[in-house]
């Protein structure tokens, strides 16, 4: 095996390591933030699904685009 292909194996994966990670990045903080008062899901352009919330915080509505995982936790919440 060349050091050439050698190389481009491990761009891939690390690029597929990283998108993995991506995909699935729970670290967003549902405590911090005030339950949200509107939730939507809609199909993206470019890639899967974007996710939003709108939080209403000391009187101002704030629109955020949030992962799957906080999606489904405020979406589990308010069943």
């Amino acid at each position: 095996m060349s050091t050439k292909s050698l190389r481009i194996w491990l761009v891939l994966v690390a690029l597929l390591l990283t998108a993995s990670c991506a995909s699935m990045d729970c670290s967003y903080d549902t405590k911090s933030r005030p339950d949200p008062i509107s939730l939507s899901a809609e199909e993206g352009i470019f890639f899967g699904t974007n996710y939003k919330a709108c939080f209403l915080v000391d009187g101002v509505i704030y629109k955020e685009y949030i992962p799957e995982c906080a999606y489904k936790y405020y979406h589990n919440k308010r069943k």
